[in-house]
Order: structure tokens, then sequence, then C-alpha cells
């Protein structure tokens, strides 16, 4: 398991603020899950929760994640 560093942070909010100036759409692809209620703890992203915080600000943009590494799958709907 692992987490997001913050150069990589950076790139994700520059990324989905650049898609908002240009009134685009987003799809996060990642391995590891970002929703805590999508997963088992041990699954999760470690800083699930940075992520949620700059996928969550920008949820105009971002229409839809999809991660895999848990096998036995599971979703959530985040308003």
């Amino acid at each position: 398991n692992g987490g997001v560093d913050t150069p990589q942070l950076q790139w994700l909010e520059q990324s989905l603020q650049m898609a908002r100036d240009n009134d685009e759409k987003v799809i996060l692809c990642s391995h590891q899950p970002i929703h805590p209620e999508s997963t088992w703890p041990t699954c999760l992203i470690w800083n699930y929760d940075e992520i949620l915080a700059i996928v969550r600000n920008y949820n105009d943009v971002v229409c839809a994640s999809f991660s895999g590494h848990a096998h036995k799958g599971g979703y959530v709907r985040d308003e």
C-alpha cells in the first residue's frame, strides 16, 4: 500500500483546475481506493482524506473515480 505525495497532490489539483477552466469533465483512475466506504481500511491509499478533499473541491469537474486493489469490489456514491 502507499500514499500520494505532495507533488502528486499538487499535480492533481492543478490538473483539476485546468479541467475546470476548460469546462472539461474528469474520470479519476487509481490502483488503490480513495473512499473509505468503498473498501476495507487496509486497502485505502494512506492519505485518502487529502485526496478526497481535493476531489470534493472539484465535484463539478470529477464525474467518477474508479480503482482496483480490493478484489471483492465495492462502490460508494459520494454526494
